[in-house]
């Protein structure tokens, strides 16, 4: 257990570091609907340990069934090709110093949304975005590898979750405890991510694809 949780560790890392779910948070993190917030991270959290424990019970019965150990490792290698793929892309695009950098529109929505919308759209960032959902496979993958049985790919899914998670839970938090307090910081660190999204992606996506891409090949030798 404590192996497999090294190896998926970089993975959850890499998702609870990823811009978006951060900065719709802090945007929910409203005086006036005071629930937004914490809905979010309730859709994050259950739809991260939801889609991580499918992709490790998937991974479990296909070791179970004699057909895993090669797959996995070559779903590895794939998420990890996909990821560098996807961080080329963000760096590509990245804005340059002077241009002017705005939030996706679909954001535009989300100042001021109530709970069931706040819940749905963390749902949505998990499992419609293939970044989110790539960092799932992998991790899922890993833990389903390690022949833990059904309990224990929850066990491991429900750690993994609460990693991701992390950095969304800290601005939660962080107003329920201190409201007025914090809205400075917090709105300051809104636009710096809003500003450097691109950036922290690509950097992020380029390290675990290729901690995938090394880990898979190395499961890959007899």
């Amino acid at each position: 257990m404590l192996e497999m949780l090294g190896e998926t560790l970089p993975l959850a890392i890499g998702m609870a570091l990823s811009p978006f779910p951060i900065i719709a948070v802090l945007l929910l993190n409203s005086p006036h609907s005071p629930a937004s917030a914490p809905a979010f991270l309730a859709g994050r959290l259950l739809s991260v340990i939801v889609l991580v424990a499918i992709f490790a019970a998937l991974a479990d019965y296909l070791e179970v069934a004699g057909e895993a150990s090669t797959l996995v490792s070559v779903v590895r290698i794939l998420v990890g090709i996909a990821l560098v793929g996807l961080a080329a892309r963000k760096w590509i695009k990245r804005p340059g110093r002077d241009d002017d950098v705005e939030l996706p529109r679909w954001m535009a929505t989300v100042d001021g949304a109530r709970p069931g919308k706040s819940f749905g759209l963390a749902v949505l960032l998990s499992v419609a975005n293939v970044k989110e959902l790539l960092f799932s496979v992998g991790a899922g993958a890993t833990i389903g590898s390690a022949n833990l049985g059904l309990a224990g790919d929850v066990v491991a899914a429900v750690i993994f979750g609460v990693v991701a998670s992390s950095t969304v839970a800290v601005p939660v938090i962080a107003v329920l405890v201190a409201p007025e307090r914090m809205r400075g910081p917090l709105d300051r660190a809104k636009d710096w991510l809003v500003r450097n999204n691109g950036v922290i992606i690509g950097v992020v996506l380029l390290l675990i694809g290729a901690s995938l891409i090394g880990g898979g090949l190395g499961s890959l030798n007899p």
